[in-house]
């Protein structure tokens, strides 16, 4: 009689689960999110006792990149990359990207040039697997709330560029910003690629704000553009000029910003999949 009791209640389930699923999009943010850092950890788990025999070594980041490469086709997210080319740069320099939410993780993984590692808040690395799989990937771990240290950081970072040819990706903005535009951004990546005499590349991800919103929790199937810059050389500059170089690449990259998310918006609208109209487009 129980276990007729349960089948009854998983028949009931399986049939109503569909329609809930449907109609709420609740559920579905909500049930797409577990699975996402469920698939983050498990994946960084996977790969620990793959990279463990060489430990900091960005080589690692390849077993990462190639777990992750068709993550975002299991949430529905197309991705257009234009400009590629633009990181096929043989030499040190800084890669500065805006910074959304943690789906930027699957996002970076599609394009992540090789040598190239990652500066990310110390906090990152008591995550769990996933902090442990950026340790073993060589990722720069610098404590925000210690300025001298910081600044060792960036310095060590500097020389270690050039002693292993290292490009490094910097999120500039220094947080998530969920709201359909970009952060001013923070001078530590302008000053290292001044101190270091590296370039800076550009890369922007589009607005995720026609598919995804935390607020209203609505996580929906979209697309996502993501557009590499050319190369911006700071021969010449001084530290003084950190300030000029930070401001110029935040109008560049904000301008490029407005006009894919708008691109992206307009095509979501047309076909009636957009959740809503970001500040950007307004």
């Amino acid at each position: 009689m129980a276990l007729e009791w349960m089948e009854w209640t998983l028949m009931g389930v399986l049939l109503i689960f569909p329609v809930v699923w449907n109609l709420s999009h609740s559920l579905r943010y909500y049930v797409k999110i577990v699975v996402y850092n469920a698939l983050v950890v498990s994946l960084s788990s996977i790969v620990i006792p793959f990279t463990a025999f060489r430990p900091k070594n960005v080589d690692n980041i390849r077993c990462i990149r190639w777990l992750l490469n068709n993550a975002l086709s299991i949430f529905g997210i197309s991705l257009d990359v234009r400009n590629i080319e633009n990181l096929k740069y043989d030499h040190p320099c800084v890669f500065v990207c805006n910074h959304q939410s943690s789906l930027d993780v699957i996002t970076m993984a599609q394009i992540f040039p090789p040598q190239t590692t990652v500066l990310a808040k110390k906090e990152l690395l008591y995550t769990g697997p996933f902090g442990i799989s950026m340790w073993l990937a060589g990722v720069v771990f610098v404590d925000r709330g210690n300025h001298t240290k910081a600044h060792e950081t960036m310095q060590q970072t500097a020389r270690i560029m050039h002693e292993r040819q290292l490009k490094i990706w910097i999120f500039p903005e220094g947080t998530r910003n969920f709201d359909g535009h970009l952060l001013p951004f923070k001078k530590g990546a302008f000053r290292l690629a001044i101190e270091a005499k590296v370039p800076v590349i550009p890369i922007v991800i589009s607005s995720y704000q026609d598919f995804l919103c935390k607020r209203r929790k609505i996580f929906n199937s979209g697309k996502v553009i993501v557009s590499c810059l050319p190369m911006i050389s700071t021969d010449g500059l001084m530290l003084d000029d950190v300030g000029s170089l930070t401001e110029n690449t935040y109008k560049i990259m904000t301008d490029v910003y407005k006009a894919i998310s708008k691109e992206v918006h307009e095509e979501s609208a047309r076909n009636g999949l957009s959740i809503m109209i970001p500040p950007a487009h307004q």
